[in-house]
């Protein structure tokens, strides 16, 4: 009887027991799991103040060299540069209607415009890319310069020579060869000097300064090409002096 009665206590106090460590590892694991869960949210707090520290730093760094790169003699080479040539390629489209008069105009017109297009499609891949990899990009920038320069001479040369319509199409060849091989260096040029982390806003800058001055001189540019005699020649011969003197600093 009594042995029964042990084994019935002694069971009911192990099962209680059992039970009751159950309890305390349940607990255990509910306090690791809150730690857990605090260590995660902590860990996650510090990243991102790590996120956010990297990233002002960043906006610092690229503050600080934007603002060096705006001061500085390349910046401002680039931005006259760039507005004498948008000006040139502009002043020369100007001029085009005028010199392309008469019954041959429709036909030179469509010529004008495939010349660009064919020059777009078999220089800039074939040409303009691997002669930038083998010389580098101010070389061929400067070759770039070197071909607005030469169209504004034969520009110049046709007004002052009254050349006949066909003697403008080399000027044609010349004006897409210079466009396309300009602005594919120019952008070469820009990450070759500043980098890629700060591009954008340089290119945009630059961009709308020679924006506003071809958009500010397309007036006086007018007046000069149409009210002034031999006008299309001084203005031509005026932007080439400009590029020239920015050509080699």
């Amino acid at each position: 009887k009594y042995a029964i009665g042990d084994y019935i206590i002694g069971f009911t106090y192990r099962g209680v027991h059992l039970g009751h460590l159950d309890q305390v590892e349940a607990r255990q694991d509910d306090i690791q799991d809150e730690y857990n869960t605090d260590t995660l949210k902590d860990k996650n707090v510090e990243d991102n103040l790590e996120v956010e520290t990297n990233q002002k730093n960043n906006n610092e760094t690229k503050s600080s060299a934007l603002a060096s790169a705006v001061l500085s003699r390349e910046f401002f080479f680039f931005a006259v540069h760039k507005s004498a040539v948008l000006v040139a390629l502009q002043f020369f489209v100007l001029t085009l209607e005028s010199r392309l008069s008469g019954s041959n105009a429709r036909a030179m017109n469509i010529l004008f415009n495939s010349t660009g297009a064919f020059l777009g499609i078999f220089i800039t891949g074939p040409i303009i890319g691997p002669r930038m990899d083998r010389d580098g990009a101010v070389t061929i920038f400067r070759w770039a310069s070197g071909l607005v320069i030469f169209q504004l001479v034969l520009l110049m040369l046709s007004e002052l020579f009254d050349f006949p319509i066909l003697a403008d199409i080399p000027s044609y060849l010349v004006w897409s060869a210079a466009r396309i091989t300009f602005f594919a260096t120019f952008f070469a040029l820009v990450v070759k000097i500043w980098g890629h982390a700060i591009f954008g806003t340089i290119v945009g800058l630059l961009s709308l300064i020679a924006a506003g001055v071809s958009i500010s001189s397309s007036i006086p540019l007018s007046i000069l090409a149409f009210e002034v005699k031999s006008g299309k020649a001084y203005g031509a011969g005026g932007i080439a002096c400009v590029l020239l003197c920015t050509h080699f600093l």
